[in-house]
């Protein structure tokens, strides 16, 4: 029978967010974060490789770049997916490792095909074109991203939007605090080092 939806709505946040609460497959969640991390990965590379190319910047290797954002966004994603996991249980008192897993992965997969189609842009010879373009893909994806994890914390945790904005607004908050808190240390050690030491 011929479906009547859109090609485009079987890839909105609300279809794969229900997809994934009715297979509860934790195999799955952690694919889908595997390949936004390829994503983010091949993205981060070619991006780096335009702006060395543009810049005449220091060299650099591209390969040791796309290594190393494949594991910072899997374990980063990972890791939000447990503090997603614990900030909606101390919140609403429901939910697991599962549904944080799978309302950060299908987050970050809306995110990854922004910076992969970004980052796809910058061949484009036209700078102009190519600002345009990477700014609408980083913006549609960026949206699409954000609408899933408040989505995925409503469907997956069985809670409502408001309890959803309050945990994004709280592990954001953590997270700016915890960047915050690095860059102080960071920068009191830099400070600390450059002293002399007096006897």
């Amino acid at each position: 029978m011929f479906d009547k939806r859109s090609m485009f709505d079987k890839f909105m946040p609300g279809e794969m967010i229900s997809k994934a609460a009715k297979k509860r497959d934790i195999v799955n969640s952690v694919l889908v974060l595997l390949v936004a991390s390829i994503l983010f990965a091949v993205g981060s590379a070619l991006s780096m490789t335009q702006a060395q190319a543009l810049l005449s910047a220091v060299p650099f290797d591209a390969g040791t770049i796309a290594v190393s954002v494949f594991f910072i966004v899997l374990i980063g994603g990972l890791f939000f997916g447990w503090v997603v996991a614990l900030t909606v249980k101390a919140l609403a008192g429901k939910g697991g490792f599962f549904e944080g897993l799978t309302s950060v992965a299908y987050s970050m997969l809306y995110l990854s095909k922004g910076m992969f189609l970004a980052a796809i842009f910058t061949l484009i010879p036209n700078a102009a074109v190519t600002a345009v373009l990477s700014f609408a893909a980083i913006i549609i994806f960026g949206v699409l991203g954000y609408a899933t994890l408040f989505r995925g914390i409503k469907e997956l945790f069985g809670t409502d939007l408001l309890t959803a904005f309050i945990a994004v607004s709280v592990i954001f908050g953590a997270t700016m605090f915890g960047f915050y808190i690095l860059a102080l240390g960071g920068a009191a050690s830099g400070l600390l080092g450059s002293m002399p030491l007096t006897v």
